[in-house]
């Protein structure tokens, strides 16, 4: 390998470092967060799900869902929790939005791409750290 190569190299390693830090705690690891499979009643484009999140171990979920481009997702999270946060994140793994900045409890956009997209509600890292826990209620609409 010359120099030049080896140059490149590091900083494409950086880079990636870099943009990790840049990345909310739990949005990091997306293949170690446990997924659920989000199954609509037939004749509906909605799911209602209740779950529960307890640091550090089980501080992040994941619910999957297919969506085709031009579609509209929403998601709604009620939780009694400040702690709690929700993002989307597309097929790629690029988060389309995430709500740990504006701490909305509702979000809608229309899909540009069609696949499997993530819901993941998790923990703020401090709180799962110390072991808090938070019940809440996640609204999924597919339109």
């Amino acid at each position: 390998m010359d120099r030049q190569s080896s140059r490149r190299g590091r900083r494409r390693a950086l880079a990636g470092l870099f943009a990790c830090a840049l990345v909310p705690a739990g949005l990091r690891a997306q293949s170690s967060v446990p997924a659920t499979i989000v199954r609509f009643t037939p004749g509906t484009g909605g799911a209602t799900i209740n779950g529960q999140l307890k640091g550090p171990n089980d501080g992040a979920r994941d619910y999957v869902l297919h969506a085709e481009g031009g579609q509209t997702l929403g998601v709604r999270l009620q939780t009694q929790s400040p702690e709690t946060y929700f993002a989307v994140l597309h097929p790629y793994g690029d988060t389309v939005y995430g709500n740990e900045s504006d701490r909305r409890t509702t979000w809608s956009g229309q899909l540009i791409d069609a696949g499997d997209y993530r819901v993941r509600v998790y923990l703020a890292r401090e709180a799962a750290r110390q072991g808090r826990g938070a019940a809440f209620t996640l609204r999924i609409d597919v339109k």
